[in-house]
């Protein structure tokens, strides 16, 4: 059996590649002869070298030198064809793949044009806990109203996708399901006891590849983050602070998500010296070990937080993104959207968390809605079986 699988793989994103591997571990399971094809930014992934996957960088034609947009695009057509008529089915793996993109939504014209080929191919199309943001023009509406109609089913990780996505399409096709990391790793976790005393063990998440933040934005949250390592060691010198690494990649262009870099600039030399950097895993096993080593996950990073639900660690939301708001909300700890005005300290926000648990009832919801996104997927597997 062979699947195509689309996301945002290959830009050194530790929480994508989880994803990624929720997707694979699943089929693997059910599945003894199947191969992979993976849209990946960066051939050369690594990190997967025991799995049968084949990374694939289709869209180098799109910005290749010298070449039209529309010889680009006839490229991509091919060489998407190529592997499309290959494959048994065509998956979407999770990630905010769905939203508007600047004038022309060009992303979700390849996605469209990827479910067409499906179509033509006759492989099935499934989304499997996918973002889906703001869809507020025209062209983006139709895309993905046609995107739906073309794919077998369509489930979605949030309420706010959710909303998003019946605003852009009336459709009833959709289905609310949790993300894949939820349903990954061991399923029995041990109770993470409350953080008890004046020394706490903090982790900080910091989306380097968050391009909307403003100057304001960043300014602010310089402010925040500044004040919040100053009282930390003020009031509680025997804690530490560490920060969690998720991506650390440099564009053909030369441009450099590095969330180290910006955590760096965003707290200055003299906080720094109070700050150790962990780089996450990118296997769910180690992801957790790691974050469950904390007392308290604060930061803009989702993948940060949901692994702290996991291994039953409280947790603080900082972020403008809806889907870090909507979790917090859902497990009942608080956030700050920083694009308003702080009404208290990240400092009194990381006290506040750390007195109160994880809802384990929440988490148990998260993971069979997060196991649910497979539903569609394991009957069509059965039907192949059974011929």
């Amino acid at each position: 059996m062979n699947v195509f699988v689309y996301g945002y793989y290959g830009f050194g994103n530790a929480g994508d590649e989880l994803l990624l591997r929720r997707v694979i571990e699943y089929f693997k399971a059910r599945t003894s002869d199947v191969s992979f094809v993976v849209r990946c930014h960066d051939e050369s992934q690594t990190g997967f070298e025991n799995d049968p996957v084949e990374f694939v960088n289709i869209d180098a034609s799109l910005t290749q030198p010298n070449t039209s947009k529309l010889t680009g695009f006839i490229k991509y057509l091919r060489a998407a064809a190529k592997y499309m008529k290959q494959s048994d089915a065509f998956v979407f793996g999770g990630g905010t793949l769905f939203q508007s993109s600047g004038r022309i939504p060009y992303t979700l014209i390849l996605m469209t044009a990827l479910c067409v080929l499906a179509r033509i191919y006759n492989v099935p199309v499934y989304a499997l806990g996918v973002g889906v943001g703001p869809l507020k023009d025209g062209l983006s509406q139709r895309l993905f109203t046609l995107i739906l109609r073309l794919a077998s089913d369509f489930a979605v990780r949030d309420l706010t996708s959710m909303a998003n996505a019946k605003a852009a399409s009336g459709s009833d096709k959709l289905r609310l399901t949790s993300d894949l990391v939820f349903g990954a790793g061991i399923k029995e976790q041990g109770a993470k006891p409350l953080a008890t005393g004046t020394a706490l063990h903090i982790a900080i998440t910091i989306a380097a590849s968050d391009s909307k933040l403003t100057e304001q934005n960043l300014n602010t949250l310089s402010e925040q983050l500044k004040r919040l390592v100053k009282e930390i060691k003020e009031k509680q010198p025997e804690s530490q602070i560490s920060c969690l690494t998720f991506q650390d990649f440099e564009t053909a262009t030369g441009v450099r998500l590095s969330d180290k870099n910006m955590m760096t600039k965003l707290v200055g030399e003299e906080a720094l010296n109070h700050v150790e950097f962990c780089q996450v895993p990118n296997t769910i096993e180690g992801a957790l070990t790691l974050v469950s080593s904390f007392d308290v996950v604060l930061g803009m990073r989702f993948h940060g937080l949901v692994l702290a639900a996991m291994a039953q660690v409280p947790f603080v939301g900082v972020s403008r993104d809806h889907k870090v708001t909507d979790l917090c909300e859902k497990f009942g700890f608080p956030s700050w959207n920083i694009t308003q005005p702080p009404e208290t300290t990240l400092f009194e926000l990381v006290e506040r968390a750390g007195k109160t648990p994880v809802d384990i009832d929440v988490l148990e919801t998260c993971r069979s809605q997060s196991d649910a996104n497979f539903d569609e997927v394991e009957k069509y597997l059965q039907r192949r079986n059974a011929k």
